[in-house]
């Protein structure tokens, strides 16, 4: 590319950049990535994709001059909701549901350049493409800050001691992408399928599509981990639905707006609802099983400081009660409590209505936790939302008062003779 003189007259700032991109000037990791990126911008390797395109020499050159000219670069984290009945379409902060037609989810993925730069199929990657336009998507788009002289990683950017080191919150979504499913998991859904709990939609992946020539695309995930109800021998399986109520457009629409969005926002940037909250409110629908469980406890106790039983404070559970008091599923937090305890010290979990078998936990009990979790945590974003201010001592002290108050016998008044 730099040896062509039309190229480097029309591009002086390219050439100059390349004058620094070679390989005796570079550690090989650094043009391994731009070469890396070359391919992603429409100049893949012929002889790996034979059935690639030739590229275009003016559209890669400027989209690098670009990434090293600007200040930001978009990314899209695109998700798939399996089981979600779709309605209507939804609008709010960064995000966005709806449906997309295959030529929409074709450019939206970059079907060519996972092609090319994966070394997939192109016939294989739009047959996923075109089964995963059945299904409803969730589109969340960010906007990545970058300084001027961002470049090239190099070894004097990473730090060693960071090697081992482990993250106290490590994400299975981008933040952006938890932040938007935190939101969604919070009103309660109108399902007429309980089993499943209060969501009707499953995460399978998220795979996310960079500005940045120097984000390599993964591996498309494909079609095959979403749900499908088998169909005649000749045709296609068709996607799996959990079916919603009638109100249910009328309930997404209310909820899932731009103004419940910026009451939303408020509320996060309060001290009541904390990054561990969110995790692992979030984590409580991608995990399965028991993980599941303990992700919904923990968010419980996230939300109600589970410390250290001593005299007079009341406990996480009081708290509980007078957060919530016009729910029943409230009632169940000492019994959850129970059941995570016995588990976590290796005894037998109780019996009753939560459990079966002494080792098992039911689906009525997960589900009861779910539910648990969730009026607990909506009740507290509510609350951050309409005193964003608050501290969360002040909260947790006023929370305690309200116990007092309720085991406070009232007064009998005094009679006079």
């Amino acid at each position: 590319m730099w040896n062509e003189p039309a190229l480097t007259q029309r591009h002086p700032l390219f050439k100059e950049l390349m004058t620094h991109l070679t390989p005796t000037s570079l550690c090989g990791s650094d043009w391994f990535e731009f070469i890396r990126a070359m391919r992603k911008l429409g100049m893949p390797d012929r002889s790996l994709s034979p059935g690639a395109p030739p590229g275009n020499c003016e559209n890669a050159i400027k989209a690098i001059m670009d990434y090293f000219e600007g200040t930001s670069y978009k990314r899209s984290h695109l998700i798939p909701l399996d089981l979600l009945d779709f309605r209507v379409d939804l609008e709010f902060g960064p995000a966005q549901i709806r449906e997309l037609t295959h030529e929409e989810l074709s450019d939206l993925l970059a079907a060519e350049t996972i092609s090319w730069c994966t070394y997939t199929s192109p016939a294989q990657i739009n047959e996923s493409i075109k089964r995963l336009a059945q299904f409803p998507w969730l589109i969340v788009t960010e906007t990545v800050e970058r300084t001027p002289t961002q470049s090239f990683p190099t070894p004097a950017d990473f730090d060693l001691r960071e090697i081992g080191s482990a993250r106290i919150h490590m994400n299975r979504l981008p933040e952006i992408a938890e932040k938007v499913l935190f939101f969604l998991l919070l009103p309660q859904w109108p399902t007429n399928m309980h089993i499943f709990g209060w969501i009707p939609f499953v995460i399978p992946w998220c795979y996310t599509v960079s500005e940045c020539p120097f984000e390599y695309p993964a591996r498309f995930p494909g079609h095959e981990m979403m749900t499908w109800v088998p169909k005649g021998p000749d045709d296609h399986d068709a996607p799996e639905r959990i079916n919603l109520s009638e109100d249910a457009d009328e309930f997404m629409a209310t909820l899932f707006n731009r103004d419940k969005w910026y009451s939303f926002e408020q509320a996060c940037r309060s001290e009541i609802v904390t990054g561990p909250l969110r995790h692992f409110f979030t984590k409580g629908l991608l995990d399965d099983g028991f993980d599941s469980f303990l992700s919904h406890m923990i968010s419980m106790e996230a939300v109600l400081d589970r410390g250290p039983i001593k005299r007079g404070v009341p406990t996480w559970q009081q708290r509980a009660q007078v957060l919530c008091p016009e729910s029943d599923e409230v009632q169940a937090v000492q019994e959850l409590s129970d059941i995570r305890n016995k588990y976590l010290h290796g005894q037998r979990l109780p019996d009753g209505l939560l459990t079966f078998d002494g080792n098992k936990l039911s689906s009525e009990g997960l589900n009861r936790a779910r539910e648990t979790a969730r009026s607990i945590v909506e009740a507290a974003v509510n609350v951050a939302a309409a005193r964003p201010d608050l501290t969360r001592s002040d909260w947790l002290a006023e929370l305690d008062e309200r116990v007092r108050e309720m085991e406070t016998p009232p007064t009998a008044s005094r009679k006079h003779p």
